[in-house]
């Protein structure tokens, strides 16, 4: 039989205060950076666009960690703090508020698509170990 993790571990524990933390270090620097930047002029407007991707790495990043779940409360938590920005910095501007839109539901897709693929490599690895210790097993026995 395989060995579980334990969910009482100290070192699970600290594990996931780690990733937590630095989860929401990452969603709030950029979040920061959306609203600290002033988006009048081209060239600063080519900021927003790039700390709008760093987004789509917290929600993978979220969804590798903390499974399904994870990428979707990151995409939650980043739609929210998001569409707040884009409401009170981007009124008015109907066009780049149709493309950010585009980018909040291709966010949660990558969310959801990550988990997906996150589920089936967690599945696949666990299959592997399973096989290696009953191999382990076989030859102790034999």
């Amino acid at each position: 039989m395989m060995l579980k993790y334990t969910l009482l571990t100290k070192d699970f524990m600290w594990r996931w205060r780690f990733r937590v933390t630095c989860l929401l270090i990452l969603i709030v620097a950029i979040t920061a950076a959306h609203w600290l930047i002033p988006h009048d002029s081209y060239y600063l407007h080519i900021f927003h666009i790039v700390f709008r991707k760093f987004y789509f790495l917290v929600a993978v990043l979220a969804t590798i960690w903390f499974n399904l779940k994870g990428g979707i409360l990151a995409a939650a938590l980043i739609t929210l703090l998001y569409s707040l920005h884009v409401i009170f910095q981007w009124k008015g501007e109907f066009s780049e508020n149709i493309n950010q839109i585009g980018e909040v539901v291709a966010i949660w897709l990558t969310a959801v698509l990550s988990g997906v693929f996150v589920r089936f490599e967690k599945k696949a690895l666990r299959d592997v170990a399973e096989t290696h210790e009953g191999s382990l097993i076989a030859l102790a026995a034999a």
